[in-house]
């Protein structure tokens, strides 16, 4: 295990940090048929961190995106002005780590922006930016937009779900057939919610066909969908947390997964638990190793020293492997606490990269922490 110091909310590890989009690089590592993996290429290294924005006001929930053809990044986060306006804001940052022009995504006074998801897409050169207005506290609605990848000017503008009730917590990927899926929860009703899938035309930026995995009955709720494209199967696979009571009393967050076309053709699809849990899902990630299998991680626990991070596998088919409760990266005991989970496939480093908050003692400050899962392994490295 490794620990990167957290300075700011908004210091980022650029290196595997958030990147969902699965693709094999041509010349990377391929796999063994059988058998153990193979150990790491080199020892992992993490860099310094890097402050992508610092100042007084409160800035969080950061997003990036990596650009193929520039060799840089692009980070779009929320920053809270006063208690009735925020803004999604952007910086690009260059591989080697050179804080490059930031703009403005979505601003304006009295509006409330938040939970920015992005996504690149290499045929037009551009970023798609998803992100959420908040009307009121019973009203959240989810908006696409189109930016150019150098200034950040705007291509095109469109609502994505404006539906009554709440639309929030997007992931977005782009797909090689030149559209994006994104994903988000979806309130129907004040008691329940499903996850919506929909693609957005990657030439255009406009909405198209949507499906939702629904929750029918009162008090269930599937929410805060993850999403990871396996650009050798063609397929994505969508993780999310299914939360329901068990008869009158106990609630349970169980992690769920499906697996999908890019054209969301398949109406009918097949439900897996990755994990059954009556502990509080805090958090949800999935990375690819294409072709192969995919990590799904999440965090686990609501109370200060029961909380855990957790992984499971689920193979390119999307049936689950492994042990049934999957298996611990991290368990935070005392009067620690650890979330905020990510992670992503390094093929140079033949493993997934996770990352997690972990907050503790003396100071009450949070620290970034990692470790690298091999694939094909129900354990980290070490």
């Amino acid at each position: 295990m490794f620990r990167i110091r957290w300075l700011t909310r908004t210091s980022l590890v650029l290196a595997l940090l958030a990147l969902t989009v699965c693709l094999l690089p041509s010349g990377a590592p391929r796999p063994a048929h059988a058998g153990r993996p193979p150990a790491p290429l080199q020892v992992p290294h993490v860099g310094p961190f890097l402050n992508i924005w610092a100042e007084a006001r409160d800035d969080r929930e950061p997003a990036i995106a990596y650009n193929t053809q520039h060799d840089e990044y692009l980070v779009v986060w929320h920053q809270v002005q006063d208690a009735n306006t925020s803004y999604i804001l952007a910086r690009r940052v260059a591989a080697d780590g050179t804080l490059l022009n930031e703009f403005l995504v979505a601003g304006g006074q009295n509006l409330l922006y938040r939970n920015p998801a992005v996504a690149y897409n290499p045929d037009r050169d551009e970023y798609l930016v998803v992100y959420v207005r908040e009307y009121s506290s019973t009203d959240y609605d989810i908006y696409v937009r189109r930016l150019s990848w150098d200034t950040g000017t705007m291509l095109s503008h469109y609502d994505l779900d404006v539906s009554q009730y709440l639309q929030h917590e997007p992931a977005v990927v782009y797909t090689p057939q030149g559209d994006y899926v994104v994903a988000y929860t979806n309130y129907a009703a004040t008691n329940r919610a499903g996850v919506t899938l929909r693609r957005v035309d990657g030439t255009t930026g406009v909405p198209g066909v949507s499906l939702t995995i629904s929750s029918s009955g009162a008090e269930q709720y599937r929410t805060t969908p993850a999403l990871a494209y396996d650009v050798q199967a063609n397929k994505i696979l969508v993780a999310y947390v299914y939360m329901y009571k068990d008869g009158v009393a106990t609630w349970h967050w169980d992690v769920m997964s499906v697996l999908q076309e890019p054209d969301l053709s398949s109406v009918f699809f097949i439900e897996e638990m990755v994990h059954q849990s009556s502990d509080f899902v805090s958090s949800l990630a999935v990375a690819c190793w294409p072709g192969q299998n995919y990590l799904v991680t999440w965090g686990s626990g609501l109370l200060l020293g029961t909380q855990s991070i957790q992984a499971r596998r689920v193979a390119a088919n999307g049936v689950p492997q492994g042990p049934a409760t999957g298996f611990t990266l991290a368990s935070c005991t005392g009067s620690t606490a650890c979330g905020d989970t990510r992670v992503a496939f390094a093929p140079k480093f033949r493993g997934f990269m996770v990352t997690w908050t972990f907050v503790g003692p003396p100071t009450g400050n949070g620290d970034i922490y990692g470790r690298l899962v091999p694939p094909g392994q129900d354990a980290p490295f070490g």
